[in-house]
């Protein structure tokens, strides 16, 4: 039974009744300043927001691609294009005619093609006198001798053992001669021959433990051979036993299948036991060979040796022939001349040794107007283009330069470097030939020529001195058809050069404070840094190296790019907040509220709301 309760009646205070006026005032303007703030933080956050967003729309990171290609750190000259050869002939001939003309400058010409010719015709007339003048003289000395018999019978007397010892001194030159080529050749064959039996010895000594046991192993293979014949036959012999017995309906110990089962398994071990043996027989001939090889060799060492013994023993005795040759021509010689003196022909002598050693007057004469007569034909002395001819068919040639020919199929480009870079460059470093005529073509060639002193030094005289010049001359391997001497040419010269390298702009680099490189790289939309290995640098590029890496990855370039407004925003409103993001303008009063801290960016501490403005630096 539920008893009843006595009833109790609540009553809610309603607080504001309660309150005074006053205190009802400062609750109203309380929650107006604290509406006012969120208003304001509110207002700012958003302020902010668009700020970030504008940046990261303003600033955008640059990207490129990892490229496999050549490196080459260069030097880069202009020099001037010139023929590999140059020739300027000239000649001592003046004031003839030139009877004929056979080129034109721009002519291409071949070695040897004659290329003018000079009147001949005063020289051929004193060719002819000196000749005839020389058949005179000839005459006169016939008739000489017929008057002075005596006299040349003396002088033949005395000079026939002095022309019979100086013929004995030269058989015994030519006797030595060869008797030190048959020496030379002799040491020559020995020296092959010791190397050829070396080598066989060496492989006779591998093999001759193997020769001396291969006999009775062969023996061996022999007997065993032979007893697979037996055995094969003693099979077969029941194979046919087996098969009569068939035949006849006999019985007997084994059947024709069992038989032939047997036939079958001695005949396979028939060619078991043969194959051993043949490869034992033919290994024993081999064997047999080296060994043959070496006792030939051996033979052919001691032939050898022989003959360079009996060589050196021919040379001895040449060379003591060769001596008493030389004394008996001394001896000829003192004879010679006291027979001369005792004659009292001493201008005799003069006069016949004269004769012996030198040419007469008429036969200069003749050689000189027979050279002077060749060199009236003037020739090509090279292949080439004439590039200069100072010759004209008809007129009096004055003498000096013909003509100038120059190779037009070789060419060098001569150039000067500074005092910088001179020191760069070496003999044999390659270069790469640009020109102006040539287009986008580039040909390939080295350095041929380095200045040890230099061609000029910038400053005039008594001022300071600039960088001096250095001469260097750089050969084409393979010229463009449309090059020419003269024209103006761009050389690069390769320093060093990494070639089929993988390659990122010089910027995509970073140096960590350890010292090691490393690249950002896009994997999948994410970024990802990868430690690299540097190579050769060059203005724009470095080469990476790196199992991470391939042809074709994106990298990130260290060095934000500037883009375009793509915000929406006006330029007014972007430069405002930029403003405020750089130099913390706007927004909320300077001083309290919220606390200083780092910036947004993680930079240098960029400061609170307040004081600090916008986020921190970049």
């Amino acid at each position: 039974m539920v008893k009843n309760l006595p009833k109790i009646n609540f009553q809610l205070k309603n607080p504001l009744k309660s309150m005074s006026k006053k205190k009802k005032i400062l609750l109203a303007v309380a929650a107006v300043i604290i509406i006012a703030v969120i208003a304001v933080v509110v207002s700012f956050n958003s302020r902010k927001n668009k700020m970030k967003e504008n940046m990261e729309a303003a600033f955008t990171t640059e990207t490129a691609v990892i490229e496999r290609q050549t490196l080459a750190n260069s030097i880069s000259a202009t020099g001037t294009v010139a023929s590999a050869e140059t020739k300027t002939v000239n000649t001592s001939l003046k004031d003839l005619e030139v009877v004929a003309v056979y080129v034109k400058e721009g002519d291409y010409v071949e070695e040897g093609t004659i290329i003018c010719e000079f009147d001949a015709s005063d020289y051929e007339e004193e060719l002819a006198k000196a000749q005839h003048n020389a058949s005179i003289n000839a005459q006169i000395e016939a008739l000489e001798g017929d008057y002075t018999d005596d006299y040349n019978d003396t002088l033949d007397a005395a000079f026939d053992p002095l022309e019979e010892a100086a013929a004995s001194k030269n058989d015994a030159e030519d006797s030595y001669d060869e008797a030190a080529e048959e020496l030379s050749s002799a040491e020559s064959s020995l020296s092959s021959a010791a190397s050829a039996y070396n080598k066989a010895k060496a492989a006779y000594e591998a093999i001759a433990d193997e020769l001396n046991a291969t006999p009775n192993a062969l023996t061996t293979y022999e007997k065993e051979y032979n007893d697979a014949l037996n055995e094969l036959a003693a099979a077969q012999v029941k194979l046919s036993e087996a098969k009569k017995a068939e035949e006849n309906g006999t019985s007997y110990e084994l059947t024709v299948s069992d038989a032939q089962a047997k036939v079958d398994e001695a005949q396979g071990n028939v060619n078991t036991k043969k194959k051993a043996y043949d490869t034992a027989a033919t290994r024993y001939n081999e064997l047999l060979a080296i060994k043959s090889a070496y006792e030939n060799a051996k033979s052919t060492y001691e032939s050898a040796k022989s003959a360079v013994s009996q060589a050196e023993a021919n040379l001895d005795k040449a060379e003591a022939t060769l001596e008493q040759a030389k004394d008996k021509l001394d001896s000829a010689w003192e004879s010679y001349d006291e027979s001369v003196e005792k004659a009292d022909l001493q201008y005799q002598k003069a006069a016949l040794e004269d004769q012996l050693i030198s040419e007469t007057q008429e036969e200069k004469t003749i050689n000189e107007y027979t050279e002077l007569i060749d060199d009236c034909v003037v020739k090509a002395t090279m292949s080439g283009v004439i590039t200069s001819l100072n010759v004209t068919e008809g007129n009096v040639f004055e003498g000096g330069d013909v003509y100038t020919i120059q190779d037009n199929e070789n060419f060098i480009v001569t150039s000067s470097v500074d005092e910088y870079d001179i020191a760069s460059i070496e003999k044999g470093m390659p270069a790469y030939i640009k020109t102006d005529a040539t287009g986008d073509a580039e040909m390939t060639g080295e350095v041929t020529y380095v200045a040890i002193a230099p061609a000029s030094t910038g400053g005039a005289m008594g001022a300071v001195s600039s960088s001096a010049s250095y001469t260097i001359k750089v050969s084409i391997d393979e010229a463009d058809k449309n090059l020419r001497a003269g024209m103006t040419a761009k050389i690069s010269i390769s320093l060093e050069e990494s070639e089929n390298a993988l390659t990122v702009p010089y910027d995509a680099v970073t140096t960590t404070p350890d010292g090691k490189s490393t690249i950002t790289v896009d994997v999948d939309g994410e970024k990802k840094t990868i430690e690299v290995e540097t190579g050769l640098e060059t203005d724009y590029y470095t080469e990476v190296i790196s199992d991470e890496i391939s042809e074709g990855m994106t990298v990130y370039l260290t060095t934000p790019m500037i883009m375009n407004n793509t915000t929406g925003t006006s330029d007014e409103e972007d430069r405002n907040a930029l403003s405020g993001l750089f130099n913390g303008g706007g927004g909320m009063p300077s001083g309290g509220g919220m606390p200083s801290g780092s910036g947004d960016r993680g930079g240098n501490g960029g400061g609170g709301m307040p004081s600090g403005g916008g986020p921190g630096g970049f």
